[in-house]
């Protein structure tokens, strides 16, 4: 995996960010910035090209651009897509490597003295995940309200609130969650491990030994959805992947993700994608 290598401190510069709304069939400019580049998603797909390289960003993933590097959308998105971008660069050398950090004590470089600071050498992946938390989305809102503020002591906190960010990428990259955010993630687990089967909330959490609610909180929680809707989710996410790779009947994809009413399936898919079955996929070859 391609990782972002840098030393700290200083930490790099928050320079500038916002959030945008792609609409169905939209797709991202030609783009070439002298600064760091990052996106992160909350809905939708966003598919971009930088160099020779193809991406496609899911909902909780990141990318980051390189400086003088032009990217750009090498396909229209599918759905309404949301995300934000933030411009940052750094003050020290950073460059890309493919080694990459696994737990914390490989992230200091030099303990402190009595005359100078620690310091750390961060590996930020280059297209990451984020763990399943909401507060990750609380804490990119708060940058961007300290950098539109007119309060000259908010618009100052708003490179420690970067910093913040930062770290909390490096923890995503290291794996290292919270309790909350373990049972989610094992859930989740659990459902894209068995989306395909007839599932219940109840008899997960038989599975996991944890109470319905329980399950259900944690999930809420860490991702804003409940474990049915993120199943019904992930089912249609894995359909359209289907639709878009194979020649199977429409009938043969519903049964693939664990949806054996056809019909239903077909209306499911209409009310939450816009499009029937049918629909997406000429879509999909018409803009492949």
């Amino acid at each position: 995996m391609q990782t972002l290598r840098f030393q700290a401190p200083p930490y790099p510069t928050f320079i500038t960010g916002g959030k945008a709304t792609f609409p169905r069939n939209h797709k991202h400019f030609h783009h070439s910035l002298p600064v760091f580049d990052l996106l992160y998603v909350r809905s939708g797909t966003l598919f971009l090209t930088e160099g020779n390289n193809r991406y496609s960003i899911y909902p909780g993933e990141y990318i980051i651009f390189t400086p003088n590097v032009e990217h750009y959308g090498h396909r229209v998105c599918e759905e309404e897509t949301e995300f934000y971008w933030i411009h940052f660069d750094t003050e020290t050398k950073a460059e890309w490597t493919n080694q990459e950090a696994t737990e914390w004590r490989e992230i200091i470089h030099k303990e402190a003295s009595y005359t100078t600071p620690a310091s750390y050498t961060l590996h930020l992946p280059k297209h990451g995940r984020y763990p399943a938390d909401q507060q990750l989305e609380r804490l990119i809102d708060q940058l961007l309200l300290q950098h539109e503020s007119k309060d000259p002591m908010e618009r100052m906190k708003e490179q420690q609130t970067f910093q913040q960010f930062l770290i909390w990428t490096q923890q995503a990259a290291l794996h290292i969650p919270n309790a909350a955010q373990l049972k989610a993630e094992e859930l989740i687990r659990y459902i894209e491990e068995h989306y395909d089967q007839q599932l219940e909330i109840r008899e997960i959490a038989k599975e996991l030994a944890l109470h319905p609610d329980y399950l259900t909180r944690v999930m809420k929680q860490a991702t804003g959805v409940t474990p049915n809707e993120y199943l019904t989710q992930y089912r249609l996410t894995r359909a359209k992947q289907l639709l878009s790779t194979t020649e199977w009947t429409i009938a043969e994809v519903s049964t693939q993700v664990g949806i054996q009413d056809h019909a239903y399936f077909s209306r499911l898919f209409k009310r939450k994608e816009g499009r029937t079955p049918k629909e997406y996929r000429r879509f999909v070859q018409s803009t492949s």
